[in-house]
């Protein structure tokens, strides 16, 4: 079973493609560029679906298996980070995840790959009426809860917590 489409996001430059299938279905995939000014960061998208079914998000089982297994190289530090390659055979490099490696990510999410649906708004939105100083300030970071729930079910560590963990206010906050 393959998926209608795909998408993804920062990917450094739109791209898009179609790849066919021999038994003539067919998935959509569509990655966007940085949210910078002057590029294609944003596309709005009609997505087909059927009314008798839930609308609703799932995770990647095998994605989520890849980010388990790789956790232990995320690194938040202004330097040069190593990866493991071909030429270190004592060292997994290749991160396609074993049937026992799915199994173990199906049991931590009980099979249930479906994205839940309890955004928590931790910023004010964007309101046009706000004087334009105070606009275009940089947002301070923040840890969201839901990213919290995430990597402690998924068991990996929220690279944004580790990043405020490792910073003082004034380096992460410069932008002021």
């Amino acid at each position: 079973m393959f998926p209608n489409s795909l998408k993804n996001a920062h990917l450094h430059t739109k791209f898009s493609a179609v790849i066919p299938y021999t038994d003539g279905s067919r998935t959509k995939f569509l990655a966007l560029d940085k949210c910078l000014p002057k590029r294609r960061f944003l596309q709005i998208l009609d997505i087909e679906h059927k009314a008798s079914e839930p609308l609703e998000l799932k995770y990647d089982h095998e994605w989520l298996t890849v980010l388990f297994l790789t956790n232990h190289l995320l690194s938040v530090k202004s330097t040069y980070n190593y990866l493991p390659g071909p030429n270190n055979s004592n060292e997994r490099y290749t991160f396609t995840p074993t049937p026992d490696e799915l199994a173990l990510i199906a049991n931590k999410f009980d099979s249930n790959f479906t994205v839940p649906s309890n955004f928590i708004c931790t910023a004010p939105p964007y309101n046009p009426n706000q004087p334009s100083s105070n606009r275009n300030k940089q947002a301070h970071s923040k840890v969201h809860p839901n990213t919290t729930t995430f990597c402690e079910q998924l068991c990996i560590d929220d690279p944004l917590a580790l990043l405020l963990a490792q910073s003082t206010p004034s380096s992460l906050n410069n932008h002021d």
